[in-house]
């Protein structure tokens, strides 16, 4: 009985340890060579997903903390997902406002969309744009 709560203690740690060694570097792991580019990027498309709404999403990327109130762009979207152009390597704070019966909702996220020369896993060395995905999808509505 003792040997089985060690194994599963010493798994448990193990794969814990494993999970924080993949999910706190700041490489990328697995690189879509079909999204790579042969030339060095200074600008990159950000994804930005939110909730479909008849009425329209208002859309603001600010650069920089959001407490400077420095407005990158701003638009209204009707669809899922939108794209918006970014410097690399700058922090955005995107936000997107719904209103839904009568009420306001604002989604908030950050993004730092960065580059990587990518030499190994594709056929020839490219340059990989990452962390570029921006979920403001609303999770509970009251």
């Amino acid at each position: 009985m003792v040997l089985v709560n060690y194994k599963r203690a010493v798994s448990g740690s193990a794969f814990f340890l494993l999970m924080a060694i993949l999910f706190s570097c700041d490489e990328v792991l697995f690189v879509n060579c079909s999204e790579c580019v042969t030339d060095q990027l200074e600008e990159a498309y950000i994804k930005i997903s939110h909730d479909l709404n008849t009425s329209g999403v208002d859309i603001t990327i600010y650069s920089g903390n959001i407490k400077d109130s420095v407005i990158f762009g701003s638009y209204r979207t009707f669809g899922k997902t939108s794209y918006f152009r970014v410097l690399l390597n700058n922090c955005y704070i995107v936000t997107a406002e719904y209103n839904i019966e009568g009420k306001r909702y604002v989604a908030v996220n950050t993004v730092m969309p960065k580059v990587t020369l990518e030499e190994e896993q594709c056929n020839d060395p490219c340059y990989f744009v990452y962390n570029r995905d921006v979920d403001l999808r609303l999770k509970y509505l009251n």
